[in-house]
């Protein structure tokens, strides 16, 4: 089968997760049809379940702790009866298993989206009543690819974890990672991870970003900070640690030539990031439609539509 990130594309998402999700449960099928977002911001913003309620029909947990956001959230989607709409923030005291136990979303429901800036493996680790089959979960896309990096729990700290720490905790859990793009990975449980057909799902392997960060020293120990992302390179200077501003032509000042190769993958995932924010993607191909429908036809939980 291809690589997942061949079929990179966005209707709301923002680095190409859409088009990975409608591939991959074109191969692994829906169960119930049952997705959860948090922070689910007004619903659509660069929303990795949009399509899936819009589009697939699919029921929803919503979850949003901004108050204005909440209140588009609610204008979204009122009068959706598939869809539940729930103003809070899940914390630690305020956990993901105690929200979703006054929704009607099953244990084993299909999609989990978290996306919180900071504690994102935290809220993770702590669900355990429910183990949604795929779960896409943010990682702090700056570190590299060896190191095992988790922030404490604390809501003010906005650091988030490595890839590598979100792996091992996978494992953990009982899922195996088949995508990373930009910041978000896209975890499938064990029991479904064979249908999904990749042959090495290490990280070396999948992981595939627009976003690159790199520390270099001129000869007399001043550093700089070098950040590759999706509209070029920024720089952040030792004077000026928290003033980031775009170059064309090299960082530092004096630098006559610079540029950071990148495969074609990247290329690509860079211009689809682009794009994400760029611009609204609602068309549908033919083919898409098709697989909604088959995506619809393979639940095994009938529920009527809006």
């Amino acid at each position: 089968m291809k690589p997942l990130i061949s079929f990179v594309r966005n209707v709301t998402s923002q680095a190409g997760e859409d088009g990975v999700l409608l591939e991959l449960f074109r191969r692994i099928g829906s169960e119930n049809r049952w997705c959860c977002e948090f922070g689910a911001w007004d619903g659509k913003h660069l929303s990795n379940t949009w399509m899936w309620i819009e589009k697939a029909k699919w029921s929803s947990v919503q979850i949003e702790g901004g108050a204005q956001k909440f209140n588009e959230l609610k204008q979204r989607y009122d009068g959706n009866k598939r869809v539940h709409c729930v103003g809070q923030f899940v914390t630690k005291d305020n956990s993901l298993d105690s929200i979703l136990s006054h929704t009607e979303i099953p244990k084993n429901f299909d999609f989990l989206v978290i996306d919180i800036d900071g504690n994102d493996y935290w809220i993770w680790k702590w669900l355990e009543e429910y183990r949604p089959r795929v779960v896409l979960i943010e990682f702090n896309s700056s570190m590299p690819a060896d190191l095992h990096f988790v922030q404490k729990y604390d809501p003010e700290v906005w650091m988030g974890a490595s890839l590598r720490a979100l792996v091992a905790l996978g494992k953990e859990k009982g899922y195996e990672l088949v995508a990373a793009l930009g910041g978000n990975a896209i975890f499938v449980c064990q029991e479904d991870y064979p249908q999904v057909g990749i042959e090495d799902n290490s990280i070396e392997a999948l992981y595939c970003s627009p976003f690159r960060s790199m520390l270099v020293s001129d000869q007399t120990g001043r550093h700089y900070i070098l950040k590759v992302g999706a509209y070029g390179m920024s720089r952040f200077t030792p004077d000026k640690p928290f003033q980031n501003f775009s170059i064309h032509a090299g960082a530092p000042d004096f630098t006559e030539e610079i540029f950071i190769e990148q495969s074609a993958n990247e290329k690509h995932l860079r211009s689809i990031f682009r794009r994400g924010w760029e611009e609204s993607h609602e068309k549908i191909t033919p083919i898409q439609i098709e697989t909604f429908q088959e995506i619809r036809k393979s639940s095994t939980q009938e529920q009527n539509d809006d």
